[in-house]
This record gives C-alpha cells, structure tokens and sequence, in this order.
C-alpha cells in the first residue's frame, strides 16, 4: 500500500513540475551591445536569457525623438542588423523577450551610437596657371573625417579623376597639359561615408611664347641679364644711325 502511495505522490509531482514549466515567463534578455558596421549599417547582439520565450522586440530612437518598433524577431535569436541608416545619426536601442501578452522588462544600450558622417567639403578652391603646361590647386581642408582627397578635372561633360590625395591636404599641381587652355576643377573630400565636392573653378594655362621670351635672357656678369628681343632692336637702331652719319658725313 505504502509502494503505491509513493508512486502516486511522484506521479503528481512530475504533473506539478509540467504544469509550472507551461506557465513559466521568459526572463529579459541582457548584455545588449552594438557594432558599427558601415555609415548606414549597426549590428545589434544579445543575450537571450530564457528556453520559452515567443520571441523579441526591438526598439530604436534618435535623440529628441520618441521610441519606434524596427523588429519583431523570432525565439532564440541574439542578433540583428539595422541598416538604411542616415550617415552620422545618433542611435539608442533596447530589446525584450515577450511571451503572449507578457513582456520582460528591457535591456538598453547604455548611450548613443553615432556612425560615420559626411566629410565636409573643402573650402575656397581656387587656382594659378604657374606655367603653359601647370596649373596648382589650393584649399582649405575642413573636416576632420575624411580618408582623403579627390581632385578631378571637367573633360566635356564629364568628370575625370586626376589624383588620389591623402588625409590633410591643401594643394595640387596638375602637369602635362596644354598652353593657353582653360580648365575647370573641383576637388571632394571623401570617406566610407560618401564625398563632399568643394566649389568649381576655371584657370587658363599661360602661353607657350611668353615663356620662350622669358627663357631667352643672356647673362652680362653683375649686372644681371638682358632679353635679347630688347637688345636687337636698339643695337639695328645705333647700327641705322652710325651708318646714316657716314653716309651725310
């Protein structure tokens, strides 16, 4: 009789133990963290701390805007990846686990993640013709973000890339190009953000011949130089006159 009475009571605890384990709730999930994978993209990990939940729900917000359901994700899950993002936006996130009409209570980031902005655009473009076949570039470097500089060249109406700069630079000289040509130019500060394009300027390249003038100058010791297209005229004059004289002499 006793054997039976104890086979009885056990029975009846295994039934108590299933009928709790039916109604158990799912604890909150924890350690929530997030990952910067892009400008545009966050991936989002946690702990799932419970066997029986029905699945999560997670809420994001910006700053001075209210919380917004992005996600009602399935049991068993810890990770999620929120893309489309604005480049530079400021995201706070928290998760729970929820059960029918129970919910846990929830776990949150502890701050703000921001992602990686625009870079700013480079300032004041401007430029000189140095030579018939030169012309240099200077800016103002405005960001403190940028992976670099890009300099292109309008050819048509297309832009063509020029050169590649790194971080921090300020000036360009662009070479091998025709004498007395005009050029326009923009320069763009770029990141894994996107590029920013500084203002378009125009600048004519100098004239062949000017430089052939300049170049022709003959040394007179101390005294510096002369241009000999200067020098033959007067010496065809002195010439003109010396004979003129003889000539009336």
């Amino acid at each position: 009789m006793g054997g039976i009475k104890g086979v009885v009571i056990l029975a009846l605890f295994f039934i108590l133990i299933s009928s709790l384990s039916a109604f158990s709730l799912p604890l909150p999930p924890s350690n929530l963290e997030a990952q910067i994978v892009s400008p545009t993209h966050i991936r989002l990990t946690w702990w799932d701390n419970s066997i029986d939940e029905d699945g999560f729900i997670l809420e994001r917000r910006s700053i001075g805007e209210s919380w917004v359901q992005i996600a009602i994700l399935p049991p068993d899950l810890n990770v999620y990846n929120d893309e489309n993002l604005t480049p530079g936006g400021s995201y706070l996130y928290r998760v729970k686990a929820y059960q029918g009409n129970y919910f846990t209570s929830y776990c949150e980031l502890p701050s703000f993640v921001t992602t990686l902005g625009y870079p700013s655009p480079p300032n004041d473009l401007r430029g000189e013709a140095i030579s018939s076949s030169e012309i240099e570039l200077e800016w103002e470097d405005a960001s403190d973000n940028e992976d670099g500089f890009i300099v292109e060249r309008k050819e048509g109406k297309n832009w063509i890339e020029v050169s590649v700069l790194p971080p921090n630079a300020e000036f360009y000289v662009d070479s091998g190009l025709s004498e007395n040509t005009k050029y326009t130019y923009r320069v763009l500060a770029f990141n894994d953000a996107g590029r920013a394009s500084s203002n378009e300027i125009q600048v004519k390249t100098d004239s062949a011949e000017g430089e052939l003038y300049l170049s022709a100058g003959c040394s007179m010791g101390n005294s510096g130089s002369f241009d000999i297209f200067f020098a033959l005229p007067v010496f065809v004059g002195l010439l003109w006159g010396f004979l003129r004289r003889r000539e009336h002499g």
